[in-house]
């Protein structure tokens, strides 16, 4: 119905816009020195030191010096995370646009170590 597409569109509407502000914070961090990484699974925390990630959800790593890693994600939630579910990426300083018909995840970036062997035209 015509009600139903255009929910569909307005809730694809918004998690662009969340998806491009995350992105612009991801940047901005990064140009700052930060350590940014992807999350390549869901996992909800079990305590309060724990923090809940999304798959394909970027977040600022505050300290890598255990296996689980301190973090802040783009709505400023503190916690730790396992190292094994994310990966530090290169982030492109283009918007992020997610169509409808492809899942968001951590394809939508390049993990920093596949960086040194590639060879980018333009």
């Amino acid at each position: 119905s015509a009600i139903n597409r255009t929910t569909k569109t307005e809730v694809l509407d918004d998690y662009n816009a969340h998806m491009q502000n995350e992105h612009a914070w991801a940047i901005d961090r990064k140009r700052a020195g930060a350590k940014i990484c992807a999350v390549k699974i869901d996992r909800k925390g079990h305590n309060p030191k724990e923090l809940t990630v999304r798959r394909g959800e970027l977040i600022e790593i505050e300290d890598s010096s255990k296996k689980w890693w301190r973090a802040r994600n783009f709505h400023g939630d503190i916690g730790h995370v396992p190292n094994n579910i994310v990966e530090e990426i290169e982030i492109e300083h283009r918007p992020v646009k997610v169509s409808p018909s492809i899942p968001p995840g951590i394809n939508s970036y390049r993990p920093i170590s596949n960086t040194i062997s590639r060879t980018r035209y333009n």
